[in-house]
């Protein structure tokens, strides 16, 4: 793989992890600020370290040990510069834990992604209006010439068959 396939490669597979990384993280510490450095740090040290990654394993998994790794970092400078002591244990603990939500996750997305290829008309036009462009439900509205609260009605509803359809693939009763 050359590095530009790499670097794509990288981008794909962090995109995906790292909101499970960053609640990980922020379940972990409580100043925002902090947070976002050591989410960059993470990040930092997942591409630097990236050749070396196993592709046979999970990349969440490989993901959340690296920010294990800079959590307790920082827990120790805190601990030296203030004499406050954490748990690696429990920092252990909460890592599996967080590895196993993203195994769920997963299955949601992907239960999501299946339930949204069945979206069609006014329904996925709706959805590419609002989640993909960003526009209020009153935009959306004015453009198509109906009431706001119609148009938030909609959504709803639509939103709603996707909850049920994921919930219907979880359970393995397909679609």
């Amino acid at each position: 793989m050359n590095e530009r396939e790499s670097a794509l490669r990288f981008t794909k597979l962090w995109s995906e992890a790292q909101p499970t990384v960053s609640g990980f993280v922020r379940g972990m510490i409580s100043e925002l600020s902090t947070v976002d450095d050591i989410m960059q740090e993470v990040a930092l040290a997942l591409y630097s370290a990236f050749a070396d990654y196993d592709p046979s394993r999970p990349f969440v998994a490989w993901a959340l040990g690296i920010a294990k790794n800079k959590v307790h970092d920082r827990w120790r400078a805190v601990a030296r510069s203030r004499q406050v002591a954490h748990d690696p244990e429990l920092l252990e603990a909460l890592t599996q834990i967080s590895a196993e939500m993203a195994d769920e996750l997963d299955e949601q997305r992907s239960a999501l992604q299946e339930c949204l290829r069945q979206v069609e008309g006014r329904s996925w036009d709706l959805l590419q209006r609002h989640y993909v462009h960003g526009h209020q439900p009153r935009d959306i509205a004015s453009t198509l010439g109906i009431e706001a609260g119609h148009v938030r009605v909609l959504l709803n509803r639509v939103r709603s068959a996707l909850r049920q359809c994921v919930e219907r693939r979880l359970v393995g009763g397909g679609a």
